[in-house]
């Protein structure tokens, strides 16, 4: 009843929105199916708006006109900025929709450069990887705001539906200092539709093989000619059927529903623009052993999350562009969970502040320009881990300075200073360099070099590990996690005939001054977090990648990518567990020319790689493992009336790995472990989908 309750509501907002919306609205949609490439280019035109670009542009919301000119083909529709001094990676909607994109986890399907892998074979959790490193060592943003960190780290990738997605921006290696000192590998950052340019009404529902259904429902209201506002619902459920493809008694996946609700507004005049928003979400997972199983091994997880946030931009001087924006956000998340006997609840508040200034130095000109500003950030997270006490509070404020060197965009050097204080570390101090060269509008070099730093949460943030037998062992003296990372990419288009070979390269080193280790070598029945204390941990991580439009329609994309990525453990140097080093990824995608049929494929090509040093006594898993394949497609049927009807498949090949959990028939021994994980636990799965849109 409470699920019927809720939908209901959610139907009832839309259409409270819709009924008020009495202008006519001439925006488009930005998270359905039928979204067309004429769609996109038309969004890409409006970043040429004068008025708008002072005030995105000091909220670090990257300017979607700056990539205009980088579209290849009529279907491409992830796009490589040539404009921006960093290497940026646009995602757009039209990306979105080429695989079953529930929530941002599964955004990366068709993306060469981020992985996503499942963290252990029982809870779900999700974590990303960017240049071989995991998803703590990448600052998530949600609209230019660092989020999902600490409780979020493990689940926050599924809390966003993927219908409520415009956008996602990745962004390798050391990027502004104006979001903090985090980002040691990279940063990603994602867009949320927004009331001024979507649809009055949407509505997407989904379902799977695997029992999954989703109903997605958002409605915008233009109450004048300065403020709108929109209201996003999103519930899914995955209870009902109960899946055990591998008959070793565990779920293949948890039982799980979620319900999430946003209202956000928008104002927008010639001297002053604001957003602001609220969302409020809540799930529950269930895992662990089938339910007729005597002295069940079960696993429960309730998570309740809330989010406020506001930016605000004011124009000071239009003949240097100037401009002020002040960005404030607060983060409430509730976890509470058991695995088997083992129980790990928390609460976690965070409160973000930046206050920007930019400027150009000369009237008219884009030629020199400052940008500077001052925040803090203030964490405070109560733990009860296995009915002990924590309590980790952390005050950092912070000033940054950065200015930028633009020679007809031929030239341009960024360079950032940041200072922190941290009231748990102490001061810490952050560079970054970057340079972008342009010698034809074909080419684009850049380098870049800098410093990160990350604070590490170290139960928030691998509490799934608390699914196997292994014991947690956690030093006193952890610090700071700190690196340096430089890198290198070039990209080029090459003309073949009337069409256009676009190519791009790139390699980054990143060198750990100091490492958080997770160590499951030293013993198998316990994982050890320690400093790397000046032992040698490192990443190389190099990357190609070619896209063409072969003929009208179809484009296709090739890419291969080398990871080595080396830890000191036990005093030994050795390769990173559970990571390939070799990967490769083909997609292909065709539309017919009035774009009323999208037939999508994609392959990925994982290679092999290093398990945790087995019990020399009694190994119980082998010490490596084997290459496997993953294969996606997926048919979407575009309609006049704005419908859109999707099916498709994901792991085509019904791959998976060979006894994902370590004595799967006795849980409450030493030797059960669901953490060795690094292929997918359920085979085949099928889904439909439909979107209705009313513009």
């Amino acid at each position: 009843m409470k699920r019927i309750c809720l939908i209901l509501c959610l139907a009832l907002s839309s259409a409270m929105v819709l009924a008020h919306e009495k202008d006519s609205h001439a925006g488009h949609s930005h998270a359905d199916h039928s979204h067309s490439h004429e769609h996109v280019h038309n969004e890409l035109e409006e970043g040429h708006d004068h008025e708008l670009e002072w005030f995105l542009d000091t909220l670090g919301i990257h300017m979607e006109g700056e990539l205009d000119e980088v579209s290849v083909g009529g279907v491409r529709s992830t796009l490589d900025s040539k404009m921006t001094v960093g290497q940026v990676q646009k995602i757009t909607v039209n990306e979105l929709c080429r695989a079953a994109c529930c929530n941002l986890s599964e955004s990366f399907e068709t993306n060469a450069s981020v992985d996503v892998n499942s963290t252990d074979a029982a809870t779900g959790a999700k974590q990303i990887k960017l240049l071989g490193l995991s998803g703590t060592y990448v600052q998530m943003l949600t609209e230019n705001m660092p989020n999902f960190s600490g409780l979020a780290t493990l689940y926050g990738l599924g809390y966003v539906p993927g219908t409520w997605l415009s956008s996602i921006s990745i962004s390798k290696g050391t990027s502004s200092v104006s979001s903090g000192a985090e980002g040691i590998a990279g940063q990603i950052s994602i867009d949320y539709k927004k009331p001024q340019n979507s649809p009055k009404f949407s509505v997407n529902f989904m379902g799977n093989s695997s029992s999954r259904m989703e109903l997605n429902i958002d409605g915008a209201w233009k109450i004048n000619d300065h403020l709108s506002t929109m209201v996003l619902g999103h519930v899914a459920n995955e209870t009902i059927r109960k899946e055990d493809g591998n008959h070793d008694s565990f779920l293949d996946g948890p039982l799980m529903e979620e319900y999430h609700l946003m209202n956000r507004w928008n104002y927008d005049s010639h001297e002053y623009k604001g957003q602001w928003g609220v969302n409020a979400l809540y799930e529950k997972r269930t895992a662990g052993q089938l339910s007729d199983v005597q002295n069940r091994y079960g696993i429960g997880i309730d998570a309740i999350r809330a989010e406020a946030f506001s930016k605000n931009a004011w124009e000071t001087d239009h003949e240097k562009e100037s401009s002020l924006a002040l960005i404030l956000q607060g983060i409430y998340h509730k976890h509470d969970s058991f695995y088997g006997h083992k129980t790990y609840n928390a609460q976690q508040g965070n409160l973000y502040g930046n206050l920007v200034f930019m400027s150009n130095l000369v009237d008219h000109s884009n030629m020199h320009k400052i940008k500077a500003g001052v925040g803090v950030t203030a964490d405070w997270l109560d733990e009860v881990i296995l009915g002990n006490v924590v309590k980790t509070n952390n005050i950092v404020p912070g000033a940054f300075v950065e200015y930028t060197l633009n020679v007809d965009d031929k030239y341009v050097l960024l360079a950032g200073l940041r200072a922190d204080y941290s009231t748990k570390f102490g001061f810490y101090y952050t560079p970054r360099l970057h340079f972008k060269y342009m010698p034809i509008e074909e080419l684009v070099v850049r380098v870049s070099a800098g410093k990160g730093y990350r604070t590490p949460y170290i139960y928030a943030e691998n509490n799934n590990l608390m699914a196997s037998s292994r014991e947690m062992v956690v030093a006193d003296d952890l610090r700071l996690e700190d690196a340096w990372n430089t890198g290198i990419s070039i990209q080029g288009d090459i003309p073949i005939g009337n069409r256009t070979l676009s190519l791009k390269g790139d390699y980054y080193y990143t060198h750990f001054m100091n490492q958080i280790v997770a160590d499951m070598d030293a013993d198998a029945h316990k994982v050890l977090f320690c400093n790397s204390n000046g032992a040698l941990n490192y990443s190389h991580n190099a990357q190609i990648e070619a896209t063409m439009e072969a003929f009208t329609g179809f484009t296709i994309t090739a890419a291969y990518k080398y990871s080595n990525v080396m830890n000191t453990t036990g005093g030994v140097l050795r390769e990173k567990a559970l990571l390939s080093a070799h990967k490769g990824l083909v997609t292909a995608s065709y539309k017919t020319q009035k774009y009323d049929w999208q037939f999508d494929f994609t392959w990925q090509i994982n290679g092999g790689g290093r398990m945790p040093l087995a019990d020399e006594e009694n190994p119980l898993w082998e010490n490596y493992y084997e290459p496997h394949h993953i294969l996606l497609a997926q048919v979407t049927k575009n309609f006049k009336n704005n419908i859109s009807l999707y099916a498709g498949a994901e792991n085509m090949t019904n791959y998976t790995q060979k006894n994902p959990i370590i004595s799967a028939e006795d849980p409450w021994s030493n030797d059960f472990d669901a953490t060795m994980i690094y292929g997918p636990v359920a085979g085949w799965k099928v889904y439909i989908g439909a979107t209705f849109t009313l513009e």
